[in-house]
């Protein structure tokens, strides 16, 4: 299952699982089996985040919010200061140095929490 791959060692393999995982949402089933593990989810997301620049991994992040918008509450407050975090830190990346992922990565930083915003 994808989300077992989130705790894999590898970097790569955790990247591709949380950049993937958000695709099976749109399956009623699947989106259900994951809903337990939302938190855990969520965590492993901002993790992953401290440690690579990644527009597509926040993209991802914003669909699983967006997805859970009813059961985000909980998360609400420390995701956002995670992601305000983020944003923070991203944008003061040279953006020369990574062709422009790190700019990319904070503008998905403030879609995500106009998001959780939407959904409390």
């Amino acid at each position: 299952m994808i989300y077992q791959q989130l705790h894999d060692g590898d970097l790569p393999v955790r990247l591709t699982a949380a950049t993937s995982i958000h695709k099976l949402l749109h399956n009623d089933e699947c989106a259900e089996s994951l809903k337990p593990a939302l938190k855990d989810i969520l965590q492993i997301y901002l993790k992953m985040m401290t440690e690579i620049d990644s527009e597509e991994l926040v993209a991802a992040l914003e669909e699983v919010v967006s997805h859970f918008k009813e059961d985000i509450g909980p998360f609400a407050l420390d995701l956002s200061r995670e992601l305000v975090s983020a944003y923070t830190r991203l944008s003061q990346t040279n953006a020369e140095d990574d062709d422009g992922e790190s700019a990319l990565a904070a503008v998905g930083c403030v879609t995500a929490v106009r998001r959780i915003i939407d959904s409390v």
